[in-house]
């Protein structure tokens, strides 16, 4: 059986759009805008799969929505944009005190998910960390290395971080995805989501 691969937060807010021309760089992929998101926690994953049955998924999904029903929204203030040793470009977030602190909300994740791998098998290490993947270098080391030049690649991802630093968004749901291909978020592949809106009961009294 497959199980869900990701619970992360679903960025609805206005989007952040990347092109081409923003990087001048060869991107023969740039994360979809209607599917930014930050990764929150693993159920399971590809490097530690845990096996589930439907029932179990349905179960998953209904602790889940326990949580999210407890916390409110997380409200973060772009930080910076970068680029990692791996060639990816991430959007890494400020989180504000006025909403949830993305640690809190791992570790009831956590807590509602006794059979996901720990916390050293999940793949976002620090708890209190929140980005999102804009675009990656997908060409093989050996072209990229023949056609990018470093410095070019330094110079557009900073003047796009200079660009958006400040922008506020809201992460108000989280979704807790069936991965039916490896990366399928990133790479626009199969999957199912069950959404599960953050509700900030404080709100509603």
């Amino acid at each position: 059986m497959y199980h869900a691969n990701i619970s992360n937060a679903s960025l609805h807010s206005m989007p952040v759009e990347v092109s081409h021309t923003d990087f001048s760089l060869p991107l023969p992929h740039t994360q979809d805008h209607r599917l930014y998101h930050a990764t929150l926690y693993h159920a399971s994953s590809h490097s530690m799969p845990v096996e589930a049955s439907p029932d179990e998924v349905a179960q998953e999904t209904r602790s889940i929505r326990s949580v999210t029903s407890r916390h409110c929204p997380i409200q973060g203030v772009l930080e910076r944009i970068v680029i990692t040793n791996t060639g990816v470009i991430v959007a890494c977030w400020q989180v504000l005190l006025t909403g949830t602190e993305p640690a809190d909300l791992r570790a009831a994740l956590a807590a509602a998910l006794p059979r996901s791998p720990p916390r050293d098998g999940q793949m976002v290490k620090e708890p209190s960390m929140l980005h999102t993947t804009v675009a990656r270098l997908l060409l093989p080391p050996e072209t990229l290395h023949a056609t990018v030049d470093p410095q070019a690649v330094g110079n557009a991802v900073r003047a796009l971080s200079s660009q958006l630093c400040g922008l506020t968004a809201e992460f108000d749901e989280v979704w807790f995805v069936e991965e039916q291909d490896l990366l399928a978020l990133a790479l626009e592949g199969r999957y199912i989501k069950h959404v599960a809106p953050l509700t900030c009961p404080a709100r509603d009294q």
